[in-house]
């Protein structure tokens, strides 16, 4: 059992848990939180008590500092942000059919060549010189509040219709086939291809044609050309067997 103060989060909706910390904090008292966000401003609506440690996530956060008048004006206008945000997020959607939501952090010099059934979702955060083409998916694979989105680092290339899924992270200089689905992090300087994607190239990468997705090996099918290798390889050594009789 740990003393505690339970803080709302008016985006969130609901109440978390949190250390008072070396603060004496009252009901409605406006506060600076860690959480798994970063830094958020909220209300005090439960004042000190002891909570079953089954409710508490650990390790529980503290509160950072009592909320001033600065801290107030910010939360004040980032409300409105927000709003005329998902407003232009929602206007985007509906006439390019592009989904990038309004909290995903995005780097310089982002491109996307055609952005139609694009989708980025709210956590997701895109290192500097990214492209990424038409039918790109960066999502979740939950619902918590935390960061749930990939991480893309910079210099990289996602090719027409692949996927990739989760709080994984994308390193530098990588270059993600068309179609494929990546569900696990990938180091720098790698090409990676297939559903489930793996990684094909590693190191040494020359990003010369990176423009060129397309030109990018298939494992699948090379995995296929050396089967039918082995079996042509077995049926010769068959045939030397039966003509020298030693096969009956």
């Amino acid at each position: 059992m740990e003393k505690v103060v339970g803080v709302k989060f008016k985006k969130a909706g609901k109440m978390y848990y949190f250390s008072p910390g070396d603060y004496d904090v009252k009901v409605d008292d406006n506060v600076i939180v860690e959480t798994a966000r970063g830094l958020e401003f909220g209300t005090v609506i439960m004042g000190c008590k002891q909570v079953p440690e089954s409710e508490i996530v650990s390790p529980l956060k503290s509160i950072i500092r009592i909320a001033d008048e600065k801290d107030k004006k910010k939360h004040s206008d980032n409300l409105g942000k927000k709003e005329e945000a998902l407003r232009i997020n929602y206007e985007c959607h509906s006439k390019c059919g592009a989904d990038i939501h309004p909290g995903a952090t995005i780097g310089n010099s982002f491109f996307i060549d055609h952005a139609t059934g694009i989708v980025i979702g709210e956590t997701t955060i895109i290192g500097d010189h990214v492209m990424i083409y038409q039918g790109v998916t960066l999502g979740g694979v939950s619902t918590s509040k935390g960061k749930r989105h990939p991480t893309i680092g910079n210099n990289v290339v996602i090719g027409t219709g692949a996927i990739v899924l989760g709080n994984i992270t994308i390193g530098n200089n990588v270059r993600i086939g068309a179609g494929s689905v990546v569900l696990k992090d990938i180091p720098d300087d790698s090409t990676v291809v297939g559903v489930p994607g793996e990684i094909v190239k590693h190191k040494g990468v020359s990003m010369r044609n990176e423009l060129d997705h397309s030109e990018l090996p298939d494992p699948v099918k090379d995995e296929i050309e050396s089967l039918k290798k082995e079996i042509q390889e077995l049926k010769e050594e068959l045939s030397g067997l039966k003509g020298s009789g030693g096969c009956r």
